[in-house]
């Protein structure tokens, strides 16, 4: 688990130096998705809906929550 969580902490470092804020949100959905494929099958459809999210939903979510 502590090598895991240690990869995906390098690939994000190394995302945001090149990414914008969207495609660094976009990659980390798409590594949502592959994990819902590892969850029972009760909890899959709240899992992709999840992972589908549209970075605009996301936005405005966040802002909501930061008051702004």
């Amino acid at each position: 688990m502590q090598k895991k969580f240690t990869a995906t902490a390098l690939l994000l470092s190394i995302l945001a130096v090149s990414c914008t804020n969207q495609e660094l949100y976009d990659t980390m959905q798409s590594g949502k998705e592959v994990e819902c494929l590892k969850v029972p099958d009760s909890q899959y459809d709240d899992c992709m809906a999840a992972a589908k999210k549209p970075y605009e939903v996301y936005q405005e979510e966040r802002e909501e929550t930061r008051g702004k």
